[in-house]
């Protein structure tokens, strides 16, 4: 917290995303796969601190979020079943910025964490002349404990 209310924020996070696709693969034939793309994002936010009751609070953030390509896959279901490394095709690192909601819930020196998050993708991530930039929505809990 930098006052009562409002405070900044950075984080390291493991942070999978996904899609369906279909494309032509070399010989013509249509292929259907579900794709996954496994990222490490180093984001940072400022947050607003809501007071609801004495041990919960909401709060908003947004931010910005720099996200690195660790591996991309894949999961192909038509024509046949197989698992192609397709991380060649993407671009290394990719830029966001990222809002959301959570509430946290104050047990003693622990809260507990409970949030929803928009990652906006604002550069593409595939190394094509086509235009595609992540969009995502995540929820998720975290812990967190108080040293003082």
């Amino acid at each position: 917290r930098v006052f009562k209310k409002f405070g900044l924020r950075a984080e390291i996070l493991s942070n999978p995303k996904g899609a369906l696709v279909n494309y032509y693969d070399g010989n013509n034939v249509q292929v259907e796969a579900v794709r996954k793309l496994n990222y490490t994002d180093v984001t940072f936010s400022a947050i607003y601190n809501f007071r609801v009751l004495k041990l919960i609070g909401l709060y908003a953030f947004a931010g910005y979020g720099y996200e690195s390509l660790n591996s991309a896959k894949d999961a192909i279901k038509s024509p046949y079943t197989s698992t192609k490394t397709v991380t060649a095709n993407f671009e290394k690192n990719a830029q966001s910025l990222i809002g959301g909601l959570g509430l946290r819930m104050r047990l003693g020196k622990i809260s507990i964490l409970p949030e929803f998050r928009y990652l906006y993708g604002l550069t593409d991530v595939i190394n094509t002349n086509v235009q595609t930039k992540n969009r995502v929505i995540t929820a998720s809990v975290g812990i967190s404990y108080a040293l003082n």
